[in-house]
């Protein structure tokens, strides 16, 4: 197998599975207009989402963790996963209750990534997967694409925040610090599409202390809209509405 069981394991904290589940859907499938929307409809229902656009939003940052999967395995073992979207799987699960979908990937197949391949390798995750998958999702719902791009966002940064606090050792650690300077610069915006700009660039901002958390966030430009559905039922402490209320106050 392309990637040893520790290595699974460490993905799968990432919601990476072997497992496979008749409520399967491939990710090839979902990029049709019909398919997606009713499969959108159906999750509206399921979470009791207000509109079609919180519903979109909340699939947006489930899905984004397979930008997640896919980074982790690029920056931690050098390892370029095949992430096509007709290679993905969405697997459903729920977790207390919440809707927390898993990736299967039909070939676990890849290739051993070098320095000066990372340009492809984030040209096959985004510009050939999420991209499209977001243009469709705005497409459908008219959520916006700086929501969407947010909200994939957080998570490659929550990621990057989470492996740097780890005890690797100062090569992994310098990798690390690399990779994600690679990932925003704008120097990579056509990975993206077509992007003069990279797209994720303008969400990563300074930290702020949010009094009313005491604790310090990097505060949202965008609303992910999850209080508007049974998933989350309050604002994120990140809430660019409750955050921006406080300071004002």
């Amino acid at each position: 197998m392309f990637l040893t069981d520790k290595e699974l394991q460490t993905l799968a904290g990432y919601r990476l599975t072997t497992e496979v589940n008749s409520l399967s859907r491939s990710a090839l499938s979902l990029l049709d207009n019909e398919t997606l929307f009713q499969y959108l409809s159906s999750l509206k229902q399921n979470t009791r989402s207000a509109n079609m656009m919180v519903a979109a939003s909340l699939f947006s940052k489930r899905y984004s963790f397979l930008a997640v999967i896919g980074l982790a395995s690029m920056s931690l073992y050098r390892k370029s996963l095949n992430l096509s979207t007709d290679n993905v799987y969405l697997v459903e699960h729920t977790r207390d209750n919440m809707w927390i979908p898993s990736f299967q990937l039909k070939q676990m197949k890849g290739k051993v990534l070098h320095d000066e391949e990372r340009k492809h390798m984030l040209t096959a995750l985004f510009r050939e997967h999420m991209t499209p998958m977001w243009q469709q999702l705005h497409a459908t719902t008219n959520l916006r694409l700086y929501t969407l791009w947010e909200n994939v966002a957080v998570y490659i940064f929550w990621l990057y925040d989470d492996l740097l606090q780890q005890p690797f050792p100062d090569e992994i650690k310098d990798r690390l610090r690399d990779d994600f300077s690679f990932i925003l610069s704008d120097d990579q915006a056509e990975c993206f599409g077509k992007y003069s700009k990279n797209p994720l660039a303008r969400y990563y901002t300074e930290k702020k202390l949010v009094p009313q958390y005491d604790q310090y966030v990097r505060v949202r430009k965008t609303c992910c809209l999850s209080y508007l559905s049974d998933d989350k039922g309050r604002q994120c402490i990140t809430c660019p509405i409750t955050c921006t209320r406080k300071d004002e106050s």
